[in-house]
């Protein structure tokens, strides 16, 4: 056995380091409670071989660092507060079908491990329909106490079987992740053929949990989650094909969800949510576009394509990225928050449209995979992005024999010899969806 312990706790040390790597067909990582004086102790309290239920603890930790990575939340309280949800298909991939209710049980009675027995959810994809149960799991304290709760364990897998169920619980992962993104197969087989495609040896080992389970789309926004979504700006120049020396440009939307707001519709609602949700925004919908303030904002944004963001940085002295969080937060946050002076000047500018806003900020949604009503309108605009950004748009220049394409969220990275066609055919997309184009930066 090889054990290596980080004292720091700090996952940006973890990326720096590149420790984490479960690509690797026998690393794994594991909290530090487990010295190999307590796997040996555990070893003599369960019928199967010991690393198939570190293998368990393995997947705990990744879950809980990715996903407090996508909440940006803190990973040490995230792990310590937090359950994670696993499938009962899947803890039979990892212990074996007829081995995982008696390993988790005592787990739970020696006290390390906690179950959340009352949640039940079946998972259901294009080619994957599950309908056991799904509950939710937890280190423990006694796991994660002062001593242990700074640090990990690197733990390599010596059995056989315990490796090769590793790998095909990989392959179930991936299988999972590729069958939940929801858009037609041409753009769905263009996206996950791209990313297989990305040179990531020249790019920060940080993404680990996407690296080896793939892409997947999230239920909120339908965007697509890669090893590229968190990558930071500055590193985006690195990125390149394996299979070519040729550069990439990447082609953004310029103000993207003001964009999309400005274009909002009961058309465009009844598209993004089932009929039933939909109905409850058209007088809202309907109102806002009688507003003049709306109107206002739609003249600026559609049609004299003012930067928003740029002429309240400049009333007020601060930076671009500044202004754009701020007016973010009038738009999209709760309607209860402080109101800044961004906030009076967005109501002098365009009169009555916040109020507007918050109507459709108060209406529940029973789909919703979110409780908060006011992310209402986030939702709208990111499924709006996603159907014209991932759907539309890569099936429309994938016909046209342009299939290496890479996308965040409202930006394409493509090769520079494509980059007049590309946009040629992402501005009549837009055209035929909303009757006008909106300013598409493109960034070497």
């Amino acid at each position: 056995m090889k054990f290596l312990l980080n004292k720091t706790g700090s996952v940006d040390i973890i990326i720096e380091l590149k420790i984490i790597k479960m690509t690797k067909s026998n690393m794994i990582i594991l909290p530090p409670y487990f010295t190999e004086d307590r796997i040996k102790e555990l070893q003599q309290h369960i019928n199967i071989q010991v690393e198939r239920v570190l293998l368990f603890y393995s997947y705990l930790m990744y879950n809980y660092l990715a996903l407090a990575r996508y909440e940006k939340v803190d990973y040490h309280d995230y792990r310590i507060t937090k359950f994670i949800s696993v499938h009962s298909d899947k803890l039979g991939k990892i212990f074996g079908k007829a081995n995982y209710r008696y390993v988790l049980r005592t787990l739970k009675c020696i006290g390390l491990l906690e179950i959340d027995e009352s949640y039940h959810q079946g998972i259901i994809t294009e080619s994957v329909y599950l309908e056991g149960k799904t509950k939710h799991y937890k280190i423990p304290i006694k796991l994660l106490n002062s001593t242990y709760q700074r640090g990990w364990i690197k733990y390599e897998l010596k059995d056989a079987k315990s490796i090769n169920a590793k790998r095909c619980f990989i392959k179930f992962l991936r299988k999972s992740k590729a069958d939940n993104i929801r858009l037609s197969e041409t753009s769905k087989q263009v996206i996950i053929d791209s990313l297989k495609k990305v040179d990531t040896s020249l790019l920060p080992k940080n993404n680990f949990y996407d690296n080896f389970t793939g892409p997947g789309m999230d239920k909120f926004g339908n965007r697509v989650h890669s090893i590229l979504t968190n990558l930071k700006k500055e590193f985006r120049p690195l990125i390149k094909f394996s299979d070519s020396d040729e550069s990439l440009v990447e082609i953004d939307i310029k103000m993207s969800q003001l964009y999309f707001l400005a274009n909002l519709s009961t058309d465009w609602i009844f598209k993004v949510l089932r009929p039933f949700d939909a109905a409850k925004f058209e007088m809202a919908i309907q109102d806002l576009k009688a507003n003049e303030g709306y109107r206002l904002f739609q003249k600026d944004i559609l049609l004299d394509k003012k930067d928003i963001y740029q002429r309240y940085a400049d009333e007020f002295d601060i930076d671009r990225q500044e202004a754009k969080e701020m007016t973010y937060a009038i738009l999209f946050s709760s309607p209860y928050g402080q109101k800044g002076e961004i906030f009076k000047s967005f109501e002098r500018d365009y009169p009555g449209m916040i109020d507007e806003l918050n109507k459709i900020k108060s209406i529940k949604i029973n789909s919703s995979p979110s409780n908060k009503r006011h992310s209402n309108l986030t939702l709208f605009l990111q499924r709006i992005e996603s159907n014209i950004v991932l759907d539309q748009v890569i099936e429309q220049v994938a016909q046209n024999g342009i299939t290496d394409i890479l996308t965040v969220h409202d930006s394409w990275l493509i090769k520079s010899s494509h980059e007049k066609e590309f946009k040629q055919i992402a501005e009549s997309v837009f055209d035929k969806n909303f009757g006008n184009i909106p300013r598409l930066e493109v960034k070497n």
